[in-house]
């Protein structure tokens, strides 16, 4: 991301991540790096981000490097939550649901 907001800043235009997620192969590490791409990404130049909290690309139900979603990992979910619910992403302090 930090490559890609370097990019950005030679552009000045807002921009808007349209996906990103963290595979649930990084494991207990997912809502570190939640948390991290939180903060990297509170960026005047970004307006908006979108999670792509989905496992349709993953072939092999087994295959946790294409799998994004949060469900069941309580950890990711919390980082996630606290990532939605930032007044940067959130300035109007808008209820962030589980989407269930």
């Amino acid at each position: 991301m930090k490559l890609f907001l370097q990019w950005a800043r030679s552009r000045p235009k807002p921009i808007m991540i349209a996906e990103f997620g963290v595979p649930k192969a990084y494991g207990a590490r997912r809502a570190e790096w939640l948390r991290k791409a939180s903060q990297t990404l509170q960026d005047p130049q970004v307006k908006a981000v979108v999670y792509f909290n989905s496992d349709e690309q993953a072939e092999d139900a087994r295959d946790k490097r294409r799998r994004f979603t949060v469900g069941g990992d309580k950890h990711a979910v919390s980082a996630l939550r606290e990532f939605a619910t930032t007044p940067y992403f959130n300035p109007r302090n808008l209820p962030v649901t589980s989407g269930d």
